[in-house]
């Protein structure tokens, strides 16, 4: 017998939770100190939740399905890039390693304010969530944080840049479908190819990301 819940399940609410799966390896792949492998989960996960969007636009949407992928971005956008920076950071200090738990809050406060009051709003209030567990994610892939010489403080910073920027009162637009595919096809580039040419594709994601949480509230309609 198939569990009522199950039954309740339409085909975006699986992506979803094959976001949450990625984000949960990730965590995985960290304890194991495998870094390039864990921030690459990570991105697999924000291919699959943009992938889930297009496809709740164009099928039928499940009354689970915003929460289901609110706790999944919770995993894989928040606890995920969180423990990354946790990780890196211990070697420096084990109290500035336990700062990034405010990213984490942040991501379940601007989540839950999302389903609340955002959801059937255009665009965003505040950062989205996934667009800053990405944001963690490129600069540490980036290999920026390492050129500058305090890899485990840029990264704890930049978490509660983030977490803040979650959180603020600021409009942010979404991104058009067609900016989204082509934004896809690099991080999808990114997974594979996270160390060419000196890690080139995070540092153009980090750019990219970079002027879309500058740029996009006044430009990007």
């Amino acid at each position: 017998m198939i569990p009522r819940l199950l039954s309740l399940l339409e085909p975006p609410d699986f992506i979803s939770l094959m976001n949450a799966g990625f984000g949960f390896i990730a965590l995985i792949a960290v304890a194991y100190g495998d870094f390039i492998v864990a921030g690459s989960l990570i991105l697999v996960g924000a291919i699959a939740d943009g992938l889930d969007g297009i496809i709740a636009r164009r099928t039928v949407s499940s009354d689970l399905g915003v929460q289901i992928d609110s706790l999944g971005d919770i995993v894989s956008f928040g606890i995920a890039p969180a423990f990354l920076a946790h990780y890196v950071a211990r070697d420096t200090s084990l109290v500035l390693s336990l700062v990034p738990i405010v990213f984490v809050l942040a991501a379940i406060v601007r989540l839950a304010g999302y389903n609340v009051r955002d959801v059937e709003a255009p665009g965003f209030t505040g950062v989205p969530s996934t667009f800053a567990g990405v944001g963690v994610v490129v600069l540490f892939m980036s290999g920026v944080p390492e050129l500058l010489g305090a890899e485990g403080l840029v990264l704890v910073t930049v978490t509660v840049i983030l977490a803040y920027m979650m959180l603020v009162e600021i409009p942010y637009p979404e991104i058009r479908e067609k900016h989204a595919v082509g934004a896809g096809a690099v991080v999808a580039l990114t997974v594979l190819f996270p160390e060419a040419y000196d890690g080139v594709l995070p540092k153009v994601l980090l750019v990219a990301l970079a002027a879309y949480l500058v740029f996009a509230p006044r430009y990007y309609r």
